[in-house]
């Protein structure tokens, strides 16, 4: 069989591996990204309220028309800024809207509050909001969008208060949070309001923070979206806290950092997707870079590079790579790159799992040419079990193909691939450890290619890639500088693959 030779960079280092079978490489986004920049101004609304105690110093005085208000007269391509005034520096919300071209600006120092009170968020729906049901569709959502080519900018932060009292509702006294776990327990929806669901074209987060959503932070569908610099910080004991949920194609998330109680960012696929990249980023708590578990659609194309995985010893749920779906709801996924990642302190760092649920169905997943490339598996810290991996394919017709190349794990016991591997087709390069990944026994599995197995070889070390979400998450303050020319460190990071002039490369 002809070999086909590749140069890649890692850890510093040319490697030249060989590889039976090519597969091509993802190659993510087709837009052209570049950083976002701040839109002018064309209002600047003064904030009102001190904070105190974590909150505004008023949950009644609300600044939600003043801010429509200018939202709604602001010209396309312009954007309506929030800003400290003295020692004033918080806003109080209920739901609006960003018009077509518009954008939001939050300073430096500013935090926008989201209101405690569930009767705000009510929709037309005989489901109540701050309660839960059949089909959790009580809440409308705290920020709207329409049109095309608006964003939310600015070193401030939006604080959607989920582990706050609501003030009102069905459960008046309870947390937001408290009632998803409600929820969970009777086996039904919460109805709880989400951030943002921005379904429009041309979408950009800059530098925003967000926070505590009472569900999912951000949910969007479209065709072009941006989140470069964004930080999500919420609890991960916070049930359904997804941080990016796309649906759709183009996407790009750089230099961000997440953490939640769901997936950090997981690709909604229950209609056609494709040409997704994230990047230079860091996750935290929470269930990953994943696809599904609606799968349908499929997806095709996600490009996942120099994004660094680092969990906690009390989170029993962490997930790092995850490709889920199931019989009811699957599809196919193909052309998934992982690469240049550093992945310690994650329950399941890696499962490919087309058994999400055990419903039956007819719509049976398939996870095609899926590449780890310069993937390095730290030793767990003490306390960090269950560590277990997972590589499935559904059945000899629908095979899960993937591709090690420079795959190492520091710790990994046989006994820790659970279930047992089925239906997959590995084709191995460069070096990859614990030798056993070569030679895993199950049904339908198969190998092509080699490599060689030894600990902590061809990877990077991962040293100084994990900081702490720092950095602009607390470096806004409410002082005269709004922080919207402030340059900010960047954290270390993997060497990244070398740029290529060709539009699909192959190993």
């Amino acid at each position: 069989m002809k070999l086909k030779w590749c140069a890649r960079v890692v850890a510093g280092m040319v490697v030249g591996t060989a590889m039976a079978g090519a597969q091509t490489l993802a190659t993510g986004d087709s837009r052209t990204v570049t950083e976002p920049v701040f839109p002018a101004s064309c209002a600047v609304l003064a904030a009102q309220q001190a904070i105190v105690s974590g909150g505004p110093t008023s949950e009644t005085a609300f600044d939600t028309s003043r801010i429509q208000a200018a939202l709604t007269a602001c010209p396309s391509g312009q954007a309506v800024e929030l800003t400290a005034a003295g020692t004033n520096n918080a806003f109080l919300i209920q739901p609006i809207t960003i018009p077509s071209g518009v954008g939001l600006i939050v300073d430096g120092g500013v935090t926008v509050f989201a209101s405690r009170n569930p009767v705000d968020y009510q929709t037309t729906h005989t489901e109540q909001c701050g309660s839960y049901g059949s089909s959790g569709n009580g809440c409308n959502n705290l920020i709207n969008t329409s049109g095309t080519g608006s964003g939310i900018y600015g070193f401030g932060v939006i604080d959607a208060r989920g582990g706050s009292t609501m003030l009102g509702g069905p459960n008046s006294g309870e947390t937001w949070w408290a009632n998803a776990d409600k929820a969970a327990a009777a086996s039904l929806s919460q109805d709880n309001f989400v951030i943002m669901e921005p379904r429009v074209t041309n979408f950009t987060l800059y530098k925003i923070t967000l926070r505590n959503s009472p569900m999912f932070h951000v949910v969007w569908g479209g065709s072009g979206f941006t989140a470069w610099g964004v930080k999500i910080a919420t609890p991960f004991s916070a049930r359904n806290t997804d941080g990016i949920d796309p649906e759709g194609t183009n996407v790009t998330v750089n230099q961000s950092s997440i953490s939640d109680g769901d997936d950090d960012f997981a690709i909604n696929a229950s209609s056609a997707g494709s040409n997704m990249t994230v990047e230079n980023t860091n996750t935290y708590s929470g269930h990953g870079i994943s696809i599904g578990s609606y799968t349908s659609g499929g997806f095709t194309n996600l490009l996942v590079n120099n994004v660094n995985m680092a969990g906690t010893a009390n989170d029993g749920n962490a997930t790092g790579i995850r490709l889920k779906s199931s019989e009811d709801r699957g599809g196919l996924l193909q052309t998934i790159t992982y690469e240049n990642m550093c992945v310690k302190d994650i329950h399941y760092p890696l499962q490919l799992n087309p058994f999400y649920n055990t419903n039956t169905g007819t719509l049976i997943p398939t996870f095609q040419n899926v590449v780890l490339s310069n993937v390095h598996f730290l030793t767990p810290t003490t306390g960090q079990y269950p560590y277990s991996v997972e590589l499935q394919g559904h059945d000899a017709t629908h095979l899960t193909t993937m591709t090690m190349q420079n795959v190492v794990f520091d710790t990994l016991a046989p006994n820790q691939v659970t279930p047992a591997p089925e239906y997959d087709t590995i084709a191995l390069s460069g070096n990859v450890y614990p030798a056993f990944l070569q030679s895993l026994s199950g049904t339908g599995v198969t190998y092509t290619g080699s490599a060689t197995a030894t600990a902590g070889a061809g990877v990077s070390a991962c040293t100084n890639v994990f900081p702490y979400i720092v950095g602009e998450l607390y470096g806004a303050t409410a002082t005269g500088n709004n922080l919207k020319a402030t340059t900010i460190g960047k954290t270390a990071a993997i060497p990244r693959r070398p740029p290529t002039t060709t539009a699909s490369r192959v190993l």
